[in-house]
C-alpha cells in the first residue's frame, strides 16, 4: 500500500513540474509582430555661429537622417569605442554626449 502511495505521489509531481515548465516556455515566446516599432531619437544641436544641426536617430536599424543647412543627410550607425559615429560617402557625424562634429569631406562643416 505504501508503495502505491508514493508512486501516486511521485507521479503527481512529475505531472505539477511538467505542467509549470511548459506554461513558462509559452510565456516566452515573442512574436515577431510585437517587434517592428522603431527606436527614434530626435535632437537638435546649434553651434557658436547658431547655425542648427537637426538629427532622427533610427536606433534599430542603425540610421541617422540629418539636416543641415537645407541638405538631408543620411548616415549609417559604425562601430565606436565611445561616443557615436555615423557615417556615409561624403559626411561623417562624430560625438559624445552633447558634443558632436560634422563633416563633410573630411572638412568641419559643424561643431559644437
Amino acid at each position: 500500500m505504501i508503495k502505491h502511495l508514493f508512486s501516486v505521489a511521485i507521479f503527481l509531481v512529475l505531472v505539477l513540474f511538467s505542467c509549470k515548465e511548459s506554461q513558462s516556455k509559452a510565456e516566452q515566446v515573442i512574436h515577431p509582430a510585437e517587434r517592428t516599432t522603431d527606436e527614434i531619437v530626435k535632437s537638435t544641436a546649434k553651434d557658436a555661429q547658431g547655425k542648427e544641426l537637426h538629427m532622427v536617430f533610427n536606433n534599430t536599424q542603425g540610421t541617422a537622417t540629418l539636416e543641415f543647412e537645407g541638405e538631408t543627410i543620411e548616415v549609417m550607425r559604425m562601430r565606436s569605442g565611445s561616443g557615436f559615429w555615423y557615417k556615409n560617402n561624403t559626411y561623417e557625424l562624430r560625438g559624445k554626449g552633447d558634443s558632436m562634429t560634422l563633416k563633410k569631406d573630411s572638412v568641419t562643416v559643424f561643431e559644437n
